[in-house]
């Protein structure tokens, strides 16, 4: 478009790199200065380049500049531009204006034609800016919601962690009860079978052996006849506090069977060792205790042969009652 007789403006758009994509112009040829392909400051004289840096950092930083001359090289002659520009959507749009003739009586015409480019600069900047603002309401309110979403999320994903481990919490208290003695601690009868096979398997694939120990209480029912059956209750829970503190957790069993009954299932033991843990048991529980003490039989389980628990549990209990007998 020309803006005056001998006054021409050119448009030229750039990528974010500064290469020119596009160039508007009258019908003056300007491809002596700019080029489709080539970069901005190609044809920039070398005592200018500072001031084209300058230029497209302020395009850059604050999205618009206005009125800066810079020199290019023509045919081995300078010529001086006026650049103004703005930034918008990644690229820059500068405007130049040159005239044919004497450049000394442009600065007036200058002045005007760049306050004109500038007010456009202004109005397209604040259009831009209103709909960025726009955008960025919208974003807003988007990531709103989404933080909303997310929130309700985390609270979910908090609540149900907190309800697995209610559950697992619950499920543990009711293997607990399911499997253990509520007096004692002690494991009950229902997994003693359980735990003999399995130490079974384990002991054969192991090569080790197991020992089964069967306990009875000597003159438990004279401490609750003189004491009373509370305290009945205290010794055998010392029994078992006393017993478990002297097996290795994990690997040995300690079961209550019935009243003041007890079986012990005693890993890589052979029955010489179990006799002796027992012993020391025995030696411990007494302190607690002037009237009963420990009656117990041990025998080795055959891991080749039947094996059937019945069976161990039946010869553990005479080899038991002769030692009640020997006791007493």
């Amino acid at each position: 478009m020309t803006m005056k007789k001998d006054i021409y403006e050119i448009v030229v758009i750039l990528d974010a790199l500064g290469v020119v994509e596009e160039i508007t112009f009258p019908k003056e040829d300007v491809s002596m200065y700019f080029g489709v392909g080539l970069s901005f400051s190609y044809h920039v004289h070398p005592d200018s380049f500072s001031k084209a840096l300058s230029f497209m950092l302020e395009l850059n930083n604050h999205k618009i500049a206005s009125n800066h001359e810079i020199n290019f090289m023509i045919d081995g002659k300078v010529k001086t531009l006026f650049l103004s520009g703005f930034a918008k959507d990644d690229h820059f749009t500068i405007i130049t204006t040159l005239r044919k003739d004497d450049l000394s009586n442009l600065n007036e015409d200058l002045m005007k034609i760049n306050n004109e480019q500038i007010n456009n600069f202004r109005l397209m900047l604040k259009e831009t800016l209103r709909e960025q603002e726009k955008q960025q309401r919208i974003a807003f309110d988007h990531y709103d919601e989404i933080s909303k979403l997310n929130n309700e999320l985390v609270n979910s994903q908090r609540e149900l962690a907190k309800k697995n481990q209610q559950l697992n919490n619950l499920n543990a208290e009711l293997e607990r009860i399911a499997t253990r003695d509520p007096l004692t601690g002690l494991l009950n009868r229902r997994l003693m079978f359980e735990k003999f096979e399995d130490e079974k398997r384990r002991a054969k694939r192991l090569g080790y052996g197991i020992s089964m120990v069967v306990i009875d209480i000597n003159h438990f029912k004279k401490v609750n006849d003189q004491l009373g059956h509370r305290e009945g209750d205290v010794l055998l829970k010392k029994f078992a506090e006393v017993s478990m503190s002297m097996t290795r957790q994990s690997l040995d069993h300690v079961f209550r069977i019935g009243g003041d009954e007890f079986l012990m299932l005693l890993t890589d033991c052979d029955p010489e060792s179990a006799g002796e843990i027992v012993k020391r048991i025995d030696v411990e529980f007494r302190k607690y205790t002037d009237i009963a003490s420990l009656a117990y039989g041990v025998v080795d389980i055959d891991l080749d042969g039947c094996g059937d628990i019945d069976v161990c549990i039946m010869k553990a209990d005479d080899m038991m009652f002769e030692h009640k007998k020997d006791s007493r």
